[in-house]
């Protein structure tokens, strides 16, 4: 048996070398630890840092756990740190044979309170740390079982891959193991069916609906799509509602939460971002009262090498600590590497929902639209990219258009409304009114019919009669028209075919109601709403 303080830096008292029994082989250099069981017999020699030649897996030391007080046990990796932590007086245990073990035979360690896993600072010390928890709260599930988090004390103590607690006693770093220590986390099993509960247990909780952030287009703990083709100002929209949600500003007349905001931009550089921002800023002169609100990553080069963009936006989110607050990503597509694989794009779903559970955050996902969907002359979810499975996972789905109408109106669309409350938006599509001065948007009406904000004005000859009409002032007085005040400004050889063109008059008149620049009355006779039909033939007008 080795002399009391012959092992390096760790001081170990006599009292701990005789309750362990500790050897020391000077051919091999190294400690030599007896398992001794709990009836006292040796059941083999360890030998640090060599292969355990006693071979299944047993507990350590085994002979001491069963005379523990049965309150908590301290589960660490390896010999070493089970001697080290002893005496520290832990009550500690580990097993023979590494971090990726467990003990067939659990009744060694049966009977207390809580069990404590401290492995080492690496990914084999994660994973076993896991893989005993799980262990120990399937064996004892009536107690409780924590992990420790490493992490919470990286960045003071400059942890190193391999870290252990040996090492942290060795630097004479009690202040930070019992740091470590408590703030361990409950270890909380992976359930394999479902939670039930009965009636009263939902109607005393604590449950509530996710409230709105924005309303009608982002909740909390909520993902939302906002999809539109290129060249509709995405990027643009998300930024002036960043500021808002950032600041408390109302948006687009709605009434905002304040939350805090990061902006995950993968497609702007930090010069393109500073440049919209400076312009859109000038709206904010309060902007200083809330930019610590506003937090933003712009891609560097270096980032666009990174294949999982995901695994680094959940190393973001540890690092800033941020939540209770709104993620926005612009966009999806750039941040994974091939939405269009349904595999691939259900792995980020279950990212992006383990993210939104574990930093109580609500996300905006930018999505783009597929090829050729302008076609349909409207706004559907089916036109977004990830399809179905993407648009059903998420809480709310909103849909931007550029109109052809005029270089600075939009059309939004709520295609995909929250379920928590009623929308009288859902499915009506609205005008978005581009703010160039200010880099912004303002709502404005409703819209009748979206497909006249599909068609080129200047390429459709079905406009040309009623541009005629309203040249007149008597008619823009009083709009209201019959079929042969029609007749008269359309085509000549329309008079002369057989029926007096009757059946194309109809469906020129068919047209104008499903455009929404007119309405049948009684009697045969209709009324242009002019508004629209002046905003659809904008400057020929």
């Amino acid at each position: 048996m080795i002399k009391a303080g012959k092992t390096g830096n760790y001081n170990l008292t006599p009292k701990t070398v005789s309750d362990f029994l500790l050897g020391y082989d000077p051919k091999r250099k190294v400690l030599v630890f007896p398992i001794i069981l709990t009836n006292g017999k040796i059941f083999a020699l360890k030998y640090h840092k060599r292969s355990f030649s006693g071979g299944k897996t047993v507990w350590y030391p085994q002979h001491l756990i069963c005379n523990y007080k049965k309150d908590v046990l301290l589960i660490v990796e390896g010999e070493k740190d089970a001697v080290n932590a002893y005496n520290m007086e832990f009550q500690v245990a580990t097993n023979t044979t590494g971090a990726g073990s467990v003990p067939i035979d659990m009744r060694p360690v049966e009977g207390f309170k809580e069990y404590i896993i401290w492995y080492d600072f690496d990914r084999a010390g994660n994973l076993g740390s896991r893989t005993m928890a799980a262990a120990v709260a399937e064996s004892y599930p009536d107690s409780k079982v924590s992990i420790v988090d490493w992490r919470y004390e990286e960045e003071t103590y400059q942890l190193k891959d391999g870290h252990d607690i040996s090492d942290l006693i060795k630097d004479g770093r009690s202040d930070i193991i019992k740091s470590i220590y408590d703030n361990r986390q409950q270890y909380k099993p992976e359930r394999k069916g479902y939670m039930v509960n009965n009636l009263s247990y939902l109607m005393l909780s604590n449950a509530k609906p996710n409230k709105p952030i924005v309303p009608n287009l982002l909740y909390e703990n909520g993902v939302t799509i906002f999809a539109g083709t290129d060249g509709t100002r995405k990027t643009w929209f998300v930024l002036d509602m960043a500021l808002n949600i950032a600041s408390g500003h109302d948006f687009l007349c709605w009434k905002v939460q304040q939350k805090p905001v990061l902006l995950l931009q993968f497609e702007l550089s930090s010069g393109q971002l500073k440049n919209r921002l400076s312009k859109m800023l000038k709206a904010y002169p309060d902007y200083k009262d809330f930019q610590h609100n506003f937090k933003y990553m712009a891609l560097e080069t270096e980032d666009r090498l990174f294949v999982d963009q995901w695994e680094k936006i959940r190393y973001t989110l540890d690092e800033t600590r941020f939540s209770d607050g709104v993620i926005i990503v612009d966009n999806l597509y750039s941040s994974t590497d091939n939405i269009s694989d349904i595999e691939t794009l259900m792995s980020v779903l279950s990212d992006v929902r383990y993210l939104c559970d574990k930093y109580r955050v609500s996300m905006l996902l930018v999505g783009h639209h597929i090829k050729g969907s302008d076609e349909q002359k409207d706004l559907h979810k089916d036109q977004i990219q990830g399809g179905k499975p993407l648009t059903n996972f998420a809480t709310n789905v909103f849909q931007i258009h550029s109109s052809t109408l005029s270089r600075d109106l939009f059309v939004l669309k709520i295609t995909k409304p929250p379920r928590d409350e009623s929308c009288a938006l859902d499915n009506v599509p609205f005008k978005l009114y581009w703010r160039d001065e200010s880099g912004s948007f303002n709502r404005g009406t409703i819209i009748n019919k979206i497909a006249v904000h599909f068609l080129e004005p200047s390429e459709r000859w079905e406009l040309k009669p009623v541009k005629e009409m309203v040249r007149y002032a008597s008619f823009r007085e009083d709009p209201v028209f019959d079929r042969n005040d029609l007749l008269n400004h359309c085509k000549e050889e329309w008079k002369l075919l057989k029926d007096g063109g009757s059946r194309k008059l109809s469906r020129l008149l068919n047209t104008y109601c499903e455009w929404g620049i007119a309405k049948k009355l009684k009697n045969g006779q209709y009324r242009l709403n002019l508004e629209e039909l002046y905003e659809l033939l904008g400057a020929d007008t």
